[in-house]
């Protein structure tokens, strides 16, 4: 999974997961954030909500260009408890809407059986949904981004093929933490059986109650730090497969062109691409111009016939080149739909896209963005 640091500028389509986990693991001591990020999952409603916030935060800032590790994050414990509050609010709004749509399909009679499983589907495709609406309202700070449905779909089809690259990374991702989970909590519970075995419990014996207790408190007791050990360390693996899951968001989120972004309600600005697709299509282009271009004929001189000299006759001159047709290309107006997106290379969206209007109080473009990501 070697990553040379040119693979981390802008935006590319493929090895998600080689350059999320380059990304993540640049900095040595990342898993002491890691660890820390962990330890403060286990404070009630602030400690995940500040670490979803925190994590989103993160993104954000890679989504931006920014190749940080996650040791560099110098988000506040405040800002972070904001923005996984928004993460949260907007979540839940969009799971709530689709869990009343799958309750009024229940009452359907011929089709509640039938659509089970679009519904295991449709969940599917929600919960990446969500997590594209979660990024866009963290970049704009603002809950009322995440909701703009039509600008979150053209984000969603167009970014489709990514989107099913970080999907396929995160359920083998988490089929390995499933099996170093059932790993470590199997080792926990063979132990404290071997403790309770050993304080004399028999299977199907006669035994008061109070020696029945007895020897459960003396296993658990046994095998408490045991628990915990291993609690930790599946909760820590699990959240490094978060951030490195995270990170392949944040590049995946590159190539719609944030920095180009003017209000949340405005449309999307030309997407970016891959630089490689650049090349081939260049390519291409110029072997179908070479295959077009006219072979010039050369003109064989005609001798006359006497020898007075012939009137002079005007040739057309066969070699010269056809002049190019006059197209009228006009500035394309601003896109509407996905299909409106002009598709330009990386680096060259501030040349063929018109800067964004001035927006109105209260929320800036990301040009001028007082909530841009910066790194002290």
């Amino acid at each position: 999974m070697m990553v040379s640091a040119q693979e981390l500028e802008g935006f590319r389509r493929d090895r998600y997961f080689a350059r999320a986990w380059t990304l993540t693991t640049k900095n040595k001591g990342w898993w002491k954030t890691a660890l820390l990020l962990t330890l403060a999952c286990l404070v009630p409603v602030v400690g995940p909500l500040g670490v979803s916030g925190y994590i989103a935060e993160w993104m954000r800032t890679v989504a931006w260009g920014n190749n940080i590790s996650i040791t560099d994050n110098k988000t506040s414990v405040g800002q972070s408890i904001s923005s996984g509050w928004r993460m949260f609010v907007v979540g839940l709004v969009y799971c709530l809407a689709f869990g009343l749509l799958g309750i009024a399909a229940l009452f359907i009679p011929v089709l509640n059986g039938i659509l089970f499983p679009f519904f295991v589907i449709a969940g599917i495709l929600l919960s990446y949904f969500v997590i594209v609406a979660q990024l866009r309202a963290t970049i704009y700070q603002k809950l009322s981004a995440g909701f703009n449905v039509r600008a979150v779909v053209q984000m969603f089809k167009h970014g489709f093929p990514g989107l099913c690259r970080i999907y396929a990374l995160s359920i083998v991702g988490e089929f390995i933490v499933g099996s170093l989970g059932s790993m470590f909590m199997g080792g926990t519970f063979i132990a404290y059986f071997s403790a309770l075995l050993n304080e004399g419990f028999v299977f199907g014996g006669r035994m008061t109650l109070s020696a029945y207790y007895r020897m459960l408190n003396a296993a658990l007791m046994a095998t408490i730090p045991s628990f915990l050990v291993n609690a930790i360390l599946i909760a820590a693996i699990s959240v490094v497969l978060n951030l490195v899951i995270s990170a392949a968001f944040a590049l995946w989120m590159r190539q719609f062109n944030l920095p180009s972004w003017g209000k949340s309600s405005d449309p999307l600005p030309p997407y970016l691409y891959d630089p490689r697709d650049e090349a081939i299509a260049e390519e291409a282009r110029q072997a179908t111009a070479a295959e077009k271009e006219p072979v010039a004929q050369p003109v064989t001189p005609v001798q006359p016939a006497s020898t007075q000299p012939a009137p002079a006759q005007s040739v057309p001159d066969q070699t010269a080149e056809p002049a190019a047709p006059a197209t009228d290309v006009a500035a394309p107006a601003a896109p509407t739909t996905e299909t409106d997106v002009e598709v330009v290379p990386f680096g060259q969206s501030g040349q063929v896209s018109e800067k964004p209007a001035k927006e109105s109080a209260g929320e800036q473009g990301t040009n001028t963005d007082p909530f841009a990501p910066t790194q002290q």
